[in-house]
Order: structure tokens, then C-alpha cells, then sequence
């Protein structure tokens, strides 16, 4: 069940949209409603364990901690 107060502010927000972009939110939540995980259970890519050399491993987390922006908690929530 959905919160009324989002769905008003969603409407809210809405009303300020022009017509195409209406039509974007529209088509957003729609693909949200329709969206299935879908993959595999684990234990089916446990076969791929260890496949990684370690010195590969370290070096793509490097790169991962030296490449990736962060999100402070306090940035998530801005409008």
C-alpha cells in the first residue's frame, strides 16, 4: 500500500511538469511496477569462486575506491 503523503507530493511535483516529462514519469513508474528480478541463486555461480587472481582482485578494488564518487547521507535526501 502506498504512503498518501508521497503520492501527493509525487502529484505535486507532477502538476509542475510539462507534458513530455508528465509522459517520463509516467513511463518511470510504470517500468518500476513491472520491474522482476530475475538471475540466478548463488549457489549456481559458486563454479566462478576463485577464478579471479588475488593481485587482479586487489588492483579492482583500487581502482573501485579511487574511481567511484560517494554519497554523503546527508546528500541523499537534497531536492
Amino acid at each position: 500500500m502506498a504512503d498518501t503523503s508521497i503520492l501527493e507530493e509525487i502529484l505535486e511535483e507532477a502538476h509542475k511538469l510539462d507534458t513530455p516529462k508528465q509522459e517520463r514519469v509516467l513511463a518511470f513508474a510504470r517500468s518500476l511496477a513491472n520491474d522482476q528480478l530475475t538471475g540466478l541463486p548463488g549457489k549456481h555461480l559458486l563454479r566462478f569462486a576463485g577464478k579471479i587472481d588475488r593481485d587482479d582482485l586487489s588492483e579492482i578494488a583500487r581502482a573501485i575506491e579511487n574511481g567511484c564518487e560517494r554519497v554523503g547521507h546527508s546528500e541523499r535526501h537534497m531536492r
